[in-house]
């Protein structure tokens, strides 16, 4: 909305690294069902 990131033409900046890391965080938690319950997840 008019702030350019240049994601694409450098792939080593922190938003791009920082949505790649909630990918991952993300795709941990949904593999493992023991991790659905919050209390666990949190320890």
């Amino acid at each position: 909305m008019g702030i350019k990131l240049e994601s694409q033409g450098n792939p080593e900046t922190l938003y791009v690294k920082s949505v790649y890391k909630a990918c991952e965080i993300l795709q941990f938690r949904a593999l493992r069902p023991w991790y659905w319950i919050d209390t666990i997840f949190n320890l």
